[in-house]
Formats: structure tokens, C-alpha cells, sequence
């Protein structure tokens, strides 16, 4: 299914596996990838890790991400010309940059590091600017407390296409609390999110013992 999404939306991105390996390996190519965390010391890393892998550069971290990062502001942008090959990068602010709109070529990567708190009041603002195909999310159901926030951000994002093909999410969990993953569950089936099971990829890790479920949601 990945074939014909467009826009990706990471949520609980952590150190950005998952994104770096969506922004590589999913062909065609989408138009963006969005990742996001929340915790400030989070992104940064988050930050820096995009830079290494997707950028080629090898420094760490710049003086530019010292301070901690105002809400829903982009972190890192990178524009991939693909037809040409050429490359365009821009950064935050207080960093030399080449605007977006420099790029002209029809089909091109936009990667983006930003800011997102499921908790926050305001959130539907920041979500309100967000048009995904699909959300992935990859072992962000942890806390019982936090489940009502994760989910009702994922139900707003998949409500966010109406008139056009629904857009889908994809959670991946290890179950280390069953008790925490069937809250999870009974808030989807409470916010009226139709949720199935999909194949288990194979064991990458032979130590990793955990039981995984990989979930498709979309809204009933």
C-alpha cells in the first residue's frame, strides 16, 4: 500500500529510525515525510540523526538546535531533487539556507522535523495543517494516561481527507503490558476506528522475545 502514498506523517519518531528508512526504501518516492516527538532533548537528536543519514553530513549537533525548540517549529527541512540529482538543504533559522521554492523539480523529498504534543489544548491547530495519506507510529503505546491523546490525534488526522482517498495509519507496538495495549484498543473501538491486524514482518533481532502486533486503523 505504500506505492501510493504521497505524505507521510510520523508520530513518536524517537531517535528517527523508521523515518530514515521510510525517506530511503519506500518506492515511488513520496512528496514528505514528517517526524515528529516532543520532548526537546528528543528532537534535537531526532534532528541530527535525519542529518546524518539522509544528509551525508557527519557533524553532530549545531549550535543552531542549542535551544530548545518552539511548538510545531520544523527543525530540518531537506529538498531532493531527483530528476537532476541535485540537492538543496535548509535548515532552521540562524543557519545559511536555500528556500524551498528553489527547487523546482515536479517530484522531490521534503523531510521535516517538528514539534508535536499530543497533550497540548491547542493541538487541533497545529494538526489542522497536516494532510497525511498515511500516519505510522512505531511503539508509542507505553502509557495508559497518554492512549486517549495518541488516539484522538489519530482519529483528527484521519478525518483530515475528507472528499479524497482516506488516509490510513499503521501503529506498530512490542506488547510489554497487555493491560495498557487493550486500552489501547478499546479507545479505538470507543472513537469508532476500525483497526485489523496485519503480517508480522519476520524476527529481525534473535534476542528480541517481546510479542509485536502491527495494526492497520482506519475510521469506521
Amino acid at each position: 500500500f505504500l506505492s501510493t502514498v504521497r505524505h507521510i506523517l510520523e508520530l513518536g519518531s524517537g531517535v528517527g529510525f523508521v523515518g530514515a528508512a521510510l525517506c530511503r526504501w519506500v518506492e515511488p518516492q513520496p512528496r514528505s515525510v514528517i517526524l515528529t516527538d516532543h520532548h526537546s532533548s528528543v528532537l534535537r537528536h531526532l534532528s541530527a540523526n535525519v542529518q546524518l543519514n539522509l544528509d551525508g553530513r557527519h557533524s553532530a549537533l549545531d549550535d543552531s538546535m542549542a535551544a530548545p525548540p518552539m511548538h510545531n517549529d520544523t527543525l530540518f527541512v531537506r529538498c531532493r531533487c531527483v530528476p537532476s540529482n541535485n540537492e538543496c538543504v535548509c535548515f532552521g533559522p540562524d543557519k545559511d539556507k536555500v528556500p524551498q521554492s528553489a527547487c523546482d523539480a515536479r517530484d522531490q523529498l521534503n523531510v521535516r522535523v517538528s514539534s508535536l504534543d499530543w497533550c497540548d489544548e491547542n493541538i487541533e491547530d497545529s494538526l489542522s495543517r497536516l494532510h497525511p495519506d498515511i500516519i505510522v507510529a512505531a511503539d508509542v503505546v507505553f502509557d495508559s494516561q497518554v492512549v486517549p491523546h495518541l488516539v484522538g490525534v489519530i482519529k483528527h488526522l484521519l478525518g483530515r481527507r475528507a472528499g479524497e482517498q482516506a488516509a490510513r495509519a499503521v501503529v506498530s507496538s512490542v506488547i510489554r503490558n497487555e493491560a495498557t495495549f487493550d486500552a489501547f484498543l478499546s479507545c479505538l473501538n470507543f472513537h469508532e476506528i476500525s483497526w485489523c491486524d496485519l503480517p508480522k514482518p519476520q524476527k529481525l533481532f534473535f534476542y528480541d522475545l517481546s510479542p509485536l502486533r502491527l495494526l492497520s486503523l482506519h475510521l469506521k
